[in-house]
């Protein structure tokens, strides 16, 4: 089940009927018409529709905002700051209709990097894993005087990695968490935390952060005898702090891959000028098991049993490679 290929998805999804659609488009575009569109599978929580107007080149992208209607505006900021260095679709118009908030974005070619190292077509991992990690490494140019996240109008909210250790506290404890982890997994993370709480991120790092850095958020396309980054997609959870945070997205899925899938990441970004903290493989376990609490949090075993399952198998191995740390460490302390 790597990168959440084989996840349910949610339940509440609503389909838009075409007037809506339509409406949408008229809004934006009042002396155009539609002569195709289509939506793009993948996403409930937000709808992506592929429009193509007449006596237009170029499709547009239709994205209607369910969960966050202010996620737009955050997004439309971030693509003006760092469209120039960085490939991202810029929002050319936001509206409501029926309710609906929506947005145009610019539509970027190519298909996502989960479906080609998922795919059985030729490529080259460590060029592609490579040049993804150069990219992330342009993030670390756009800092910001706070870590927090971002409004609408891109002030910051502060947040404190305090607040992540007294989320996780609440998680171990909440029904939906304890149907899917056994008590040792619980007590085996909150012992973890304790230990190790002093490696999260320096919350003085504020710099830009995606929040969803993984395979399925990467957009690549073929040129000549390479993959190349053609785009990274959905920055409705951007925020300013550590780098950390979308290191360990994209390796959350490493152990199930070839060993170059990270090693070739790396080098990357150190190539980039970025050096990570000596013991930054517990900060990223950490981080992602922040992560996988928060969504195991909003999840049912009943209602979302292979993505339930696939959390599970995630935390596990977290904790496996928490324990070993833990083994190696008194194994050095008696040497």
């Amino acid at each position: 089940m790597t990168f959440k290929a084989d996840w349910e998805k949610p339940t509440h999804c609503i389909e838009l009927l075409d007037e809506t659609i339509f409406s949408m488009i008229a809004q934006a575009y009042p002396d155009k018409r539609i002569q195709t569109h289509h939506v793009i599978d993948g996403g409930c929580a937000n709808i992506n529709v592929r429009v193509q107007l007449e006596q237009e080149d170029n499709p547009i992208l239709l994205r209607v905002y369910l969960r966050d209607k202010e996620a737009p505006y955050r997004e439309q900021n971030i693509a003006n700051l760092i469209h120039e260095e960085i490939p991202i679709p810029r929002i050319l118009y936001i509206g409501l209709v029926n309710g609906y908030r929506f947005a145009i974005a610019e539509w970027m070619p190519g298909i996502t990097l989960r479906e080609l190292l998922l795919s059985d077509q030729p490529y080259d991992m460590h060029d592609v894993m490579y040049r993804v990690g150069k990219l992330l490494a342009k993030f670390k140019h756009y800092p910001f005087p706070k870590a927090g996240f971002f409004d609408r109008d891109f002030n910051i909210t502060p947040s404190i990695n305090g607040e992540c250790v007294h989320f996780v506290e609440r998680c171990l404890q909440d029904k939906n968490v304890a149907t899917v982890l056994s008590k040792k997994i619980r007590d085996a993370i909150a012992k973890h935390l304790g230990q190790y709480k002093h490696l999260l991120p320096d919350p003085k790092e504020a710099h830009l952060v995606h929040g969803d850095f993984d395979p399925a958020n990467v957009l690549v396309m073929q040129h000549e005898d390479h993959w190349q980054v053609s785009a990274v997609l959905d920055w409705e959870f951007a925020f300013s702090g550590s780098m950390l945070w979308d290191v360990a997205n994209m390796l959350r899925y490493a152990h199930q891959l070839p060993e170059t899938y990270q090693q070739s990441f790396l080098t990357g970004l150190q190539n980039e000028g970025v050096t990570l903290p000596e013991k930054w493989q517990i900060t990223v376990h950490l981080l992602n098991l922040f992560s996988m609490l928060d969504l195991l949090s909003r999840k049912t075993l009943s209602e979302s049993p292979r993505q339930c399952v696939d959390i599970k198998n995630l935390i596990e191995h977290i904790v496996s490679s928490l324990d070993e740390a833990c083994l190696r460490k008194r194994s050095f302390s008696k040497a």
